[in-house]
This record gives structure tokens, sequence and C-alpha cells, in this order.
């Protein structure tokens, strides 16, 4: 599997210093260990050793955080700079529930490859994402 990554930045002045911030996230550790990604802001810091009760924080804050680099499937998510975060975490989800989904396939209803049967797989997939929804809400 590829490694999917985000190299970060954030420049800000700063009592008439330039700051150049960056930081490198893994995206797919991060999912598997926490089940959500942070606020690239507080990342940033973190990494780079701003305390985030600090004026420089909040300077930092007013700023956007730049894409730099984006690895592996992460940078399908990237548009104009901009990461669709969103929009990751559901293909991330998607992308890990498969192979449980085919193993459901194959032992309950003899289906080898769910590729071969787009509407089953599209089922499977919305009732896990709708259980994952529900797990998330409660």
């Amino acid at each position: 599997m590829s490694s999917n990554h985000l190299n970060l930045g954030i420049q800000v002045s700063y009592q008439g210093q330039v700051h150049d911030f960056k930081a490198t996230i893994d995206l797919d550790a991060r999912l598997a260990a926490h089940g959500a990604l942070p606020d690239f802001h507080n990342l940033v810091a973190r990494a780079s050793q701003v305390d985030t009760y600090s004026y420089l924080f909040e300077a930092m804050q007013m700023e956007p955080v730049a894409i730099l680099d984006a690895q592996g499937r992460a940078a399908d998510f990237v548009t104009d700079g901009t990461f669709d975060m969103v929009g990751y975490i559901e293909d991330w989800h998607t992308r890990n529930a498969l192979p449980g989904l085919q193993r459901l396939a194959t032992q309950l209803l003899e289906i080898d490859d769910l590729e071969q049967h787009p509407k089953l797989k599209q089922a499977l997939l919305a009732a896990y994402q709708q259980g994952f929804q529900t797990a998330q809400s409660s």
C-alpha cells in the first residue's frame, strides 16, 4: 500500500519576522490510530514547537494551511492547494471496509468478487457507512 502523506505549511508574519512552519502527516496512520484527522493548524504548531496558547499561534490560525506536497491517494483530494478532508476520510473508510465486506460476501453469499456485483457492493458499502455514522453519533 502506498504512503498517503501531506506536507503542510503555514507562513506567518509575527512581530516583524516571517516564519515558515512545516509539518508532515501520515494520513492513514493517523486515521488508523485515532479515527480522525487533527486540525492542521494545531498539527503544524505542535510540530514547530509553537505553544497553542500563544499569540504566535493565534497569528498562525489567521493564515491558511498550504498543502506543500501530497503523496499517494492524498494527491487525488487536493484541488488548488486545498485538501478535501471529508472526501479523503470517506475514501479511506471505503478502502479499509472492502476487504472485510468481500470476506462476508464470500462466506455468506458465495460471491468471490464484489466488483462483478456493483449494486451489492454499493449496498454493502452504504450499510457499512450508515453503521459507522451511527456509531460516531452515539
